[in-house]
């Protein structure tokens, strides 16, 4: 009778962050986890983007609470990082305006462990001259 696979999440035990899901015989799931990390049996659907683990057991990542409010960027999870069209800056507030100099549409992404990222898109328009 050929034996079962065995789905596990690899993750850093500090932070809960899941490095890689791995499918394997259950012969090998104690060689899994590199230096640094441990081991948890998992669902095959388990994504790194997605679950973390807490007290030992995989859980959801919770929803960032950041929301766009025109050009306001509110309830952001302190600290964080906001990144505009690949540009990444650091942010130690709960609020942040944002301006651009430039029109065009821009790309932002709200991001902070152990929260799933927000992303956004707002479209600056020529001010009126």
């Amino acid at each position: 009778m050929m034996e079962q696979a065995a789905t596990l999440a690899r993750y850093l035990p500090e932070t809960g962050r899941i490095m890689a899901v791995v499918t394997c015989p259950p012969a090998m799931a104690a060689s899994m986890a590199m230096p640094g990390e441990q081991a948890v049996y998992c669902a095959p659907d388990v994504m790194d983007t997605t679950h973390y683990v807490l007290h030992g057991a995989v859980q959801p990542r919770p929803t960032c609470p950041a929301l766009l409010d025109g050009m306001t960027l509110r309830d952001l999870p302190v600290p964080c990082a906001i990144r505009i069209n690949g540009v990444s800056y650091d942010c130690a507030e709960p609020t942040a305006e944002l301006e651009f100099d430039q029109p065009g549409a821009y790309s932002i992404r709200v991001t902070a462990w152990p929260y799933r990222n927000a992303d956004f898109e707002v479209t600056h328009e020529n001010p009126a001259q």
